[in-house]
């Protein structure tokens, strides 16, 4: 697996040989249950198990959180805002 290093040296020695374009920005964008605000409902995501088999109802709230952090993420708002 390529390493989040490896691959941003990859990427900058790939757009070196281009002298006359910008150089990349790179945008991370990190989603953690530690970063929902509610803190009941941070204390309920971060007590759900690791685990392959989990209920339906279960993996619907994690789907719902990452969605709302993804929408709440500054680091996801200024990619989008800089494509745009």
């Amino acid at each position: 697996m390529l390493d989040l290093r490896t691959f941003c040296r990859c990427y900058w020695l790939l757009w070196a040989g281009h002298p006359g374009d910008m150089p990349p920005r790179f945008y991370y964008v990190e989603v953690s249950l530690r970063a929902i605000k509610d803190a009941g409902e941070r204390s309920r995501a971060l007590a759900i198990p690791t685990s392959f088999s989990l209920e339906g109802v279960t993996i619907d709230r994690l789907r719902d959180l990452a969605r709302q952090l993804m929408r709440e993420s500054p680091d996801l708002k200024q990619l989008q805002q800089d494509l745009n």
